[in-house]
């Protein structure tokens, strides 16, 4: 969660050319989600009935994300 909102994130997600969905909360999703978040940068992976499947504390190797996106897809 950042304070300036899509100010600060945009240029930063431009910046390092993410190619995944970045979302900005206002609080209310990361309730829905686990009840706050914590920890900066925080990593969940929703399945597709929208509940999280599994969520990740700090920075993320892509082998990792791969892992979880690959385990979701084949669910």
């Amino acid at each position: 969660m950042d304070d300036d909102g899509w100010k600060a994130v945009k240029p930063f997600v431009a910046q390092r050319a993410m190619n995944c969905a970045v979302m900005i909360d206002n609080r209310r999703v990361s309730e829905q989600y686990g009840g706050g978040i914590d920890s900066l940068p925080t990593t969940s992976f929703i399945d597709r009935e929208g509940k999280i499947a599994s969520t990740y504390f700090g920075l993320v190797s892509k082998r990792n994300c791969e892992a979880e996106i690959v385990k979701l897809i084949n669910r």
